[in-house]
């Protein structure tokens, strides 16, 4: 299941790559004036752990909120994704969690002590080329593409990944 997690933020930055309307915002010529190169780019920081969820707000509006040291860790790896020039920042914790082959496609870039944390975090990556995504519809699973032509009648692409990696665990 810690693979699925990785997986589908893999998905999003795909899809965030691919997008034609995003691609169009790239191409306009008054925006590049104003912000040459313009991209969009978000990043994203996986952990693992317990949390507090919440409503916050008053009687006009309500919010959930989710708390706890592991949330806070999360959100620093997104901050830190900048600072590292990478789109994704995986924490120690949940990479152990990971397939042995899912590990293996992970680069540790850090060893550091966070803020609010007394022991030192790995920061791990996985390196991704998105000027090279090709446009056909691709599902990624443990680092290898499978066609969307994979699929079973009636089935998505979540369901295609749970099958096949269920079916990897029966054979093993």
């Amino acid at each position: 299941i810690a693979d699925l997690s990785l997986i589908s933020f893999l998905k999003i930055i795909a899809k965030i790559t691919k997008s034609r309307t995003l691609i169009k915002y790239q191409e306009n010529k008054e925006l590049n004036i104003r912000l040459p190169n313009y991209r969009v780019k978000m990043g994203f920081g996986l952990h693992v752990g317990w949390a507090i969820e919440g409503a916050i707000g008053s009687e006009f509006k309500i919010d959930a909120s989710y708390l706890s040291p592991n949330v806070n860790m999360a959100s620093r790896l997104e901050a830190a994704t900048k600072q590292y020039g990478v789109l994704l920042l995986i924490s120690g914790e949940l990479h152990k969690y990971f397939s042995v082959e899912t590990q293996q496609k992970c680069r540790c870039i850090d060893y550091v002590t966070v803020k609010g944390s007394k022991q030192p975090v790995k920061f791990y990556t996985v390196d991704l080329d998105t000027t090279n995504f090709n446009t056909q519809k691709q599902q990624l699973v443990s680092n290898q593409a499978v066609s969307y032509t994979h699929l079973r009648a009636h089935e998505t692409p979540e369901h295609l990944v749970c099958r096949l990696l269920l079916e990897k665990k029966k054979k093993t």
